[in-house]
C-alpha cells in the first residue's frame, strides 16, 4: 500500500465500510507494477469505478473484474467525434457492459 496514494487509501476505506458509493480509479492512481484490473481483482468488496484506460475493447473486463461502472471520456467522445460517432460507441459500451454483467 506504500505506493498507493494516502488520500486513496482514506476513500478505500470508506468505500469498503459503504460510507460511499464508488471509488472512482484511474490508471494514473495506480503506481508500481498493479494495473486496475488486477488491484479489482483483488479486491472485490471495493465499489470501483475506473475512469482511465477504459475503452470499448476492455469495458467488459472491467466489469467481470468487479467494477460496479466505468467511465469513459477519450474513449466516447476523443478525436473529434461527431454526434453520431459518439452515439455509435456509447452503443458499443453498453453492449460490452452488458455482455460482461450476464
Amino acid at each position: 500500500m506504500d505506493s498507493f496514494p494516502v488520500n486513496s487509501v482514506t476513500i478505500w476505506t470508506a468505500a469498503l465500510h459503504r460510507l460511499v458509493k464508488a471509488m472512482m480509479m484511474s490508471e494514473a492512481c495506480i503506481k508500481g507494477g498493479v494495473t486496475a484490473i488486477e488491484l479489482a481483482f483483488t479486491t472485490p468488496r471495493a465499489p470501483l469505478m475506473p475512469t482511465g484506460g477504459v475503452n470499448v475493447e476492455n469495458a467488459g473486463d472491467w466489469i467481470k473484474a468487479g467494477c460496479i461502472a466505468i467511465g469513459a471520456g477519450g474513449a466516447l467522445t476523443g478525436g473529434g467525434k461527431t454526434a453520431d460517432e459518439i452515439t455509435a460507441t456509447a452503443k458499443k459500451f453498453i453492449a460490452a457492459v452488458q455482455a460482461a454483467r450476464k
